[in-house]
């Protein structure tokens, strides 16, 4: 039995009251491994939320918008916020100074295509291209290759996660959408995101916004005195590479229990045939 199997199936035990013997981990490992490992055991390079408590990803699509982007970079420093802007290769070609200033105020940049067009439509060697011409655009105005990458719309199966990570990325993905790219009141926008940010989300927000721009100091301010914290990309890789290391100690620590109460088993059914041998 595999490691994962076996803690698996000492977790089952627990619960049904089998194996008091084994110390509860305290933890749900099937949960756990939920976005840390793919069903196939191959890891699938795809992020969808942060993996420690009071986190939260802010995240700002298909820009750069000229001014617009560098209002919101003065929004953020005087918020002391630091985000991940995904943005579009055509638009770095347009604004290769604004994506620079990203990277030099400390936020993160990640690959949005180059054309934002909708990739599980698209053949593989298109979705490639797209992926490709993006970094270039990238590496041509700052001088690095991106590391993440977030298909435009959410829109993705296996092949496209597989296409960026063959162009050395992870896919990113939201957890919390308040529709901001339709420009709704900015009272509806702050409700929207009061109703869904929760705990471990990644918000997707949207570059160029004026309505952002109004609501997004209220709403950090909110977050911060409920006890959050902002995050980047990066430190989500981070934090997964942390919560995969403590999901292996546990794993191990479950094997050495089970191994344990092998052992004790196979001590107890000795000495249950010794008694009975010595009866006769």
């Amino acid at each position: 039995m595999t490691g994962l199997a076996l803690a698996l199936t000492l977790q089952l035990a627990i619960r049904s009251g089998r194996a008091s013997p084994v110390r509860d981990p305290g933890v749900d490992l099937r949960q756990e491994l939920h976005d840390v490992l793919s069903p196939t055991s191959d890891q699938l390079k795809l992020i969808s939320r942060t993996f420690e408590p009071k986190t939260i990803a802010l995240t700002f699509d298909d820009g750069p918008h000229g001014n617009l982007t560098l209002e919101l970079l003065g929004l953020l420093k005087l918020i002391d916020v630091k985000a991940t802007f995904f943005v579009v290769g055509k638009m770095v070609d347009k604004y290769p100074g604004v994506v620079r200033e990203e990277l030099a105020d400390g936020h993160e940049v990640g690959n949005h295509t180059y054309n934002h067009l909708k990739l599980d439509k698209l053949t593989t060697p298109q979705v490639d291209l797209e992926y490709k011409n993006c970094s270039d655009a990238i590496e041509r105005a700052t001088g690095a290759r991106p590391t993440f990458c977030r298909p435009p719309g959410g829109r993705f199966d296996t092949e496209v996660v597989k296409a960026g990570s063959d162009e050395g990325m992870w896919t990113v993905v939201w957890t919390d959408d308040p529709g901001d790219f339709a420009r709704p009141d900015p009272k509806v926008l702050v409700q929207r995101l009061d109703n869904q940010l929760k705990d471990g989300g990644i918000l997707l927000l949207h570059d160029g916004i004026p309505q952002t721009l109004q609501v997004l100091p209220e709403v950090i301010y909110e977050l911060r005195s409920k006890g959050y914290r902002f995050v980047t990309c990066s430190e989500i890789l981070a934090q997964r590479n942390r919560a995969i290391a403590a999901w292996a100690s546990r794993v191990a620590a479950l094997n050495r229990q089970a191994a344990t109460l092998r052992t004790k088993d196979i001590l107890s059914s000795r000495g249950r045939k010794s008694a009975r041998t010595s009866r006769r």
